[in-house]
């Protein structure tokens, strides 16, 4: 199962990993200000109608950025995008990762649990 991961990178930057994914597959990061409401949908709120059962969005979603995680050595199963916004003064972020087996399949193989900083 993939994992979030977080890495305060100074200068009001955060850089948010993804662990364990499959090699070469399209990740998108889910990055929200909220963990209540999504639209009128409220969260969490289950995924089971994409095709992942037991799995759940737990953030609304403001912005999308797209990742490949890597195929070999260290960077295997990895991806990581850094976003404005360390650790201390900002706006409450969340964020997820949804995980595809390959590009152009359906439906996605997995999504993180939720990642929450800037409280």
């Amino acid at each position: 199962t993939p994992w979030i991961g977080f890495q305060d990178r100074g200068q009001r930057l955060a850089r948010i990993q993804l662990h364990g994914a499959e090699p070469g597959a399209p990740a998108f990061l889910l990055l929200g200000l909220s963990t209540e409401r999504f639209g009128a949908l409220g969260l969490p709120a289950g995924l089971e109608t994409l095709g992942l059962p037991g799995c759940a969005l737990h953030t609304s979603v403001e912005v999308v950025g797209v990742a490949r995680t890597g195929t070999s050595g260290l960077e295997r199963g990895y991806a990581w995008l850094e976003v404005p916004g360390g650790v201390r003064g900002t706006s409450p972020w969340s964020a997820q990762w949804l995980v595809f087996p390959r590009a152009g399949t359906w439906p996605p193989s997995a999504i993180t649990p939720a990642l929450l900083w800037g409280w």
